[in-house]
């Protein structure tokens, strides 16, 4: 006994596309609750964010702040959805740029004028 063949797709037909997200336009995963690009929830109807509370937008941005995490903070830059690539990568280089200049001028500034106060403490002190 035989079974009837069931339509398959034709081959080399594209995949049917992946329908927009309602807020942002970017395309979904499939089965994601949220879209990976604005966060927005999907299934639900409800409009609020889905994500961690670390891949907000600000957090990551204190996260990379200079007096914060610096450069150890763009794994959460790279990782939040909510960021672009344009953005991620604006960031990043915004990022190094101002750690290198905070290298430099800690390196070439400081560091001579505290070696410089230690020795002169050092012949005050040395009678």
């Amino acid at each position: 006994m035989t079974m009837p063949d069931a339509p398959s797709p034709a081959a080399g037909a594209p995949a049917p596309a992946a329908p927009p997200c309602r807020a942002c336009g970017g395309v979904l995963v499939e089965d994601a609750p949220f879209c990976h690009h604005c966060g927005i929830t999907i299934r639900g109807g409800a409009r609020h964010p889905a994500l961690r509370w670390y891949y907000r937008p600000w957090v990551v941005l204190l996260a990379i702040s200079p007096f914060v995490l610096g450069p150890f903070g763009l794994p959460l830059l790279w990782k939040s959805p909510r960021f672009s690539r344009a953005a991620k990568l604006a960031w990043t280089v915004a990022t190094l740029l101002w750690t290198g200049l905070f290298v430099w001028y800690v390196t070439v500034k400081i560091v001579p004028a505290v070696t410089h106060e230690m020795q002169q403490l050092d012949v005050l002190f040395s009678y």
